[in-house]
């Protein structure tokens, strides 16, 4: 017994002097209690350890964990392959640390990464978002949704994405093209490929286009002009407030002018009535025409089909003294045998011959277009004397 109490003094002694300086050691060390090291320890092979804690550890080579790690968490991770991380709030964020150093945020629940200046999110806990190849997508659009700058989904909670503006001034979307820009700016599709038939899109140029009904509630401005390719519907209030020009207007239902009823055209072949009409409120930029205009009366002595006025030259034919005779006056340009005419003397209506007496003359009598731009004077000389009539007669002519 003595001899055995005296081997484990000296096997004691002996474990004591040889890690109290730099000795290799190439058996194993096994101890029932803890081992001190006071200084540093280089192991270059593989190391098992149990359970290991340390203020701090330096490791020149690989380090491989067979079971579960737990950094910074006083929990024992058991589960094989897994690391534990220490959690972080928000309000406690560390700091004084360097590029690259990472930690588990316990507020936002999520990973974030220190770049050098700030830390950013690489990872959080919420399930649902992956990547797939080059997209980043839902698991599933059923119950997963995003939003920005808000909490709350739109559209009755069904909107897959919501944007809402975080300030007043704030652009809740922008949509940059690039230079050169020659594909569309935003398509609206139908189906669920990219070929899909196009509802809406915006052009590189800014210009909308849609494929269905356009329906707006309050003012349009076109600050161009407004073309339609087809049929363009207005079952409202239609307000020109500017210069309107067209080759054709067509009107389905009634036509309303001023704003009220007072003033209407009816395109059904029914009366149209305009209570005022103003020379200085309606402008023809070009040729204004009709084939029948009911002036104040009905449609069989009201009826104007075409009204012109001009002046036409009187061919000199003598005429005897105190006698009737009928006189062309040519050049009524636009005057044919369907029109009423009216003629006015001018004052170049003379006499050629002989002394006009100053309370005497030449008297119309009648006038009928004869001939097309030909106008049929009846004059009565009451010169006391054989005359001939010369000069320029105004005229009205009406169909």
């Amino acid at each position: 017994m003595k001899s055995l109490a005296l081997s484990l003094v000296f096997s004691t002694l002996f474990i004591g002097v040889s890690v109290g300086a730099a000795t290799t050691i190439s058996s194993n060390i096994t101890t029932g209690g803890n081992l001190t090291v006071s200084g540093t320890v280089g192991i270059t092979g593989l190391t098992t350890m149990v359970y290991a804690s340390s203020t701090g550890q330096s490791l020149t080579g690989n380090l491989q964990v067979a079971g579960g790690a737990a950094v910074g968490s006083s929990v024992t991770n058991s589960l094989a392959g897994t690391i534990l991380l220490a959690g972080y709030t928000t309000a406690a964020e560390p700091t004084g640390v360097t590029q690259g150093t990472f930690y588990y945020n316990s507020t936002d629940k999520v990973l974030k990464m220190f770049d050098g200046t700030n830390w950013f999110t690489v990872g959080t806990t919420t399930s649902g978002i992956s990547l797939s190849g080059s997209r980043l997508q839902f698991a599933t659009l059923a119950t997963q949704y995003l939003t920005l700058g808000t909490t709350t989904q739109q559209a009755s909670g069904q909107g897959v994405v919501t944007l809402e503006a975080t300030t007043t001034t704030a652009v809740p979307l922008s949509i940059v093209g690039y230079s050169g820009q020659t594909g569309h700016l935003l398509d609206v599709l139908s189906g669920t490929t990219i070929a899909g038939p196009k509802l809406l899109y915006i052009s590189s140029s800014g210009g909308l286009f849609a494929s269905s009904t356009g329906a707006f509630g309050g003012t349009l401005t076109v600050g161009g002009e407004l073309t339609a390719t087809s049929t363009l519907v207005v079952s409202g209030r239609a307000d020109l407030n500017g210069q309107a020009s067209t080759t054709r207007l067509s009107v389905f239902d009634t036509l309303y002018v001023g704003g009220t009823s007072t003033t209407t055209i009816t395109g059904n072949n029914t009366a149209s009535t305009i209570a005022y009409a103003s020379t200085t409120a309606i402008t023809n930029s070009g040729t204004a025409s009709t084939s029948a205009l009911i002036v104040g009366g009905n449609s069989i002595n009201g009826t104007l089909s075409g009204l012109i006025f001009g002046t036409c030259d009187l061919q000199q034919t003598s005429i005897t003294a105190s006698t009737t005779r009928g006189v062309q006056c040519t050049t009524a340009t636009g005057v044919s045998t369907a029109y009423k005419v009216f003629v006015m003397a001018t004052s170049s209506l003379t006499g050629t011959l002989g002394t006009v007496p100053a309370s005497n003359g030449f008297v119309i009598v009648s006038a009928s277009s004869t001939a097309a731009n030909v106008i049929g004077v009846e004059l009565s000389n009451l010169t006391g004397a054989a005359a001939t009539p010369a000069g320029t007669l105004n005229f009205w002519a009406v169909r």
